[in-house]
C-alpha cells in the first residue's frame, strides 16, 4: 500500500535502553522536540518516530544528539524492522465458523509483511 509506505519512509526508529512508557515518551517529545512528530510503540524498546516530512526527518538525523536524549539508536525505518513481541485481537467481521483456521489469519497476516 503506497500511503503506509510513504509514511513509513519518513520514519525513524528509536531504540532505548529500558522499557518506556508510550505516552510520557510522546508527550516528551512534543514539548522539546518537535509537536509535529508522531510516536508509535514497536515495543516497550522500540518506537517508530513518523516525522511530517522527509526533509524534516533528514534534519534529525543530521543532529541526531537531541534525540540521543531519548533514544540510544536512531535509524531509519527499514523493511526488516519488525516487532516479535506484540499482540494484535483482530475483530473480522463475516468469516464462517470453516474459516476460523489459524492458516486463514496467517495468510492475511502475510499480505502486510
Amino acid at each position: 500500500n503506497k500511503e503506509i509506505e510513504e509514511w513509513l519512509h519518513r520514519s525513524l526508529v528509536g531504540t532505548v535502553e529500558e522499557p518506556r512508557d508510550l505516552a510520557s515518551l510522546s508527550s516528551a517529545l512534543i514539548c522539546d522536540f518537535d509537536p509535529n512528530v508522531k510516536l508509535s510503540a514497536l515495543s516497550s524498546l522500540k518506537f517508530l518516530l513518523i516525522f511530517p516530512s522527509m526533509e524534516r526527518m533528514e534534519e534529525a538525523l543530521m543532529q541526531p544528539e537531541t534525540l540521543y536524549h531519548w533514544f540510544s539508536e536512531i535509524k531509519r525505518w527499514g523493511v526488516e524492522e519488525f516487532c516479535d513481541s506484540r499482540r494484535v485481537w483482530l475483530n473480522i467481521v463475516g468469516v464462517p465458523p470453516q474459516g476460523w483456521l489459524w492458516e486463514n489469519f496467517k495468510r492475511i497476516a502475510e499480505l502486510w509483511g
